[in-house]
């Protein structure tokens, strides 16, 4: 090691007992000085809201995504249900593949978006 090594070896040494020297990415040189209980405990609290606010974000966007897919099951169920009950075969054909392409496209579509939001938002 050069000479700017040696020099913080030095001052290393020179420290109070206790008090250790760390290199962050630039190598310099932080001192680990621990911090008192009240800004710990600012910063715990802080991270605790920020924590449940996220939660609490997630799983509202989890419960709209459930009824969204729901919504998109009722409408194709729907679409379906009428293509069994209309007398024109034509009709009922074009119901049924209707039903079918919106319920599953809507589902997939739905999920997709949702997570899409969760990369956004850091879920996952």
């Amino acid at each position: 090691m050069g000479a700017w090594g040696e020099g913080c070896r030095r001052r290393a040494r020179s420290l109070p007992a206790g008090v250790r020297v760390f290199y962050d990415d630039q190598t310099q040189p932080v001192n680990a000085m621990p911090l008192p209980s009240e800004i710990r405990e600012e910063l715990s609290r802080r991270h605790f809201e920020a924590h449940r606010q996220a939660e609490r974000d997630t799983r509202a966007d989890l419960i709209r995504t459930a009824l969204a897919c729901w919504g998109w099951c009722l409408l194709g169920i729907g679409s379906i249900a009428w293509s069994f009950h209309t007398t024109d075969e034509t009709l009922g054909r074009a119901a049924f593949w209707t039903g079918i392409g919106t319920g599953n496209a809507g589902m997939i579509f739905t999920l997709l978006a949702a997570y899409r939001r969760g990369e956004q938002r850091g879920d996952w």
